[in-house]
């Protein structure tokens, strides 16, 4: 279980005051594995204000396994929080209630000793007000705050990559809302659970279909192949054929895609945090990480359709990067044509048009800008000479 907790200057605000709930909403992506959820406080010391806070949780049976809380009054960083922790992960919004919401993050807080201890002592402030909360959903309210959280699925493939990836999690609780009846523990391999990296259907029979899906353990990958069965748009049945376990060379084969990249360069005095702030808000569903040498923004789709493919990849829901290093170089990259082609022409057509200098396009047979951000080069023309 990990937790993190980014501090802000209303934190001690926040801590000593008390706090009406005024508002809560979450996406409708429990069958992702993930959820986003803000919510609306009004304090009313030492003067009335609005205060909003930010969760982004990876849920698995309904345990919180990463956590993220910032505050802020600020109406511009708040619509750039809502980028990060709740569009970046798709879907509609769905609004809770106080209790719900009490719930949800009591959950995540019941296990909070197995966090680092100078982590959880920064938690254990930050949420001991939800904690002291007696609030109890009954069975049935259980229920409907799970269905609110599970958006409805349409489609044969988005059933049946919604089942693999929390099926490979071992996630029971969101599998009962997409089997028609219960699927039992010792079905599983002994090599989950994992992450779905891929998955490939084809169909075999009128309702049944093959997957064959390469899984990321904890230490080790493997590629499992298993047969559907599905009745309408539920599971019937699932029957495991075969595992195998994988080298990490394998899997880099497997998992390699090529990457264009466009180089830009700011002018002279142009501020590579300017430069940041500009792209990081003309985007709708992006994420922002820091790094020694730059900033990385990475560009999300505003949905989840990639779920509705028979040939699934966990990358599909990225449209691409940016990486605004310190130097001000500006290099976007994405695997996808079309996607690299849509993210210059949005921000070209900004006030970043005669700012920046486009130096080179470059298509790779594999992805190079990771290996840039980790790497000790001073600029990307650098490492490029090293890889020659």
């Amino acid at each position: 279980m990990k937790l993190k907790v980014l501090e802000n200057p209303l934190e001690k605000i926040f801590l000593e005051n008390k706090k009406k709930f005024i508002e809560a909403y979450a996406t409708k992506t429990r069958l992702q594995g993930a959820i986003g959820i803000y919510v609306k406080w009004e304090i009313e010391e030492p003067k009335k204000r609005i205060v909003y806070q930010f969760f982004n949780i990876t849920t698995n049976a309904n345990i919180i396994e990463n956590y993220e809380s910032i505050k802020t009054q600020d109406k511009v960083l708040t619509s750039q929080l809502m980028s990060h922790f709740i569009y970046c992960i798709g879907n509609d919004l769905c609004e809770l209630n106080e209790r719900e919401f009490y719930h949800i993050i009591k959950k995540g807080i019941e296990n909070i000793e197995e966090a680092p201890s100078d982590i959880y002592k920064k938690l254990k402030k930050e949420t001991i007000f939800i904690s002291k909360k007696r609030t109890r959903l009954s069975e049935e309210e259980q229920k409907e705050l799970a269905r609110k959280l599970i958006d409805k699925l349409s489609e044969t493939y988005q059933v049946i990559n919604s089942f693999i990836t929390r099926y490979t999690e071992t996630d029971f609780e969101a599998l009962k809302y997409l089997c028609s009846k219960e699927i039992k523990e010792n079905l599983f391999s002994d090599k989950l659970p994992g992450l779905v990296l891929k998955n490939d259907i084809k169909q075999i029979e009128e309702n049944e279909f093959r997957c064959k899906f390469v899984v990321e353990g904890v230490e080790e990958y493997s590629i499992l192949v298993g047969v559907i069965k599905i009745n309408g748009l539920e599971v019937e049945d699932f029957q495991e054929i075969s595992s195998m376990k994988i080298s990490p060379s394998e899997i880099a084969i497997i998992s390699n895609r090529c990457e264009y990249i466009s180089y830009y360069l700011g002018i002279t005095s142009t501020d590579p945090g300017f430069i940041e702030g500009v792209i990081d808000s003309m985007f709708f569903a992006t994420t922002s990480r820091k790094y020694d040498n730059g900033t990385l923004i990475m560009i999300y789709t505003s949905n989840n359709d990639y779920l509705n493919t028979e040939k699934y990849s966990i990358s599909d829901d990225v449209l691409g990067a940016v990486f605004i290093s310190d130097i001000s170089e500006v290099i976007i990259a994405s695997s996808n044509i079309k996607n690299i082609t849509n993210i210059k022409n949005k921000i070209l057509s900004s006030i970043l048009n005669s700012k920046l200098s486009l130096i080179n396009n470059f298509n790779f047979a594999a992805p190079v800008l990771y290996d840039y951000i980790d790497s000790n080069f001073e600029n990307f023309i650098s490492f490029l000479e090293d890889l020659k």
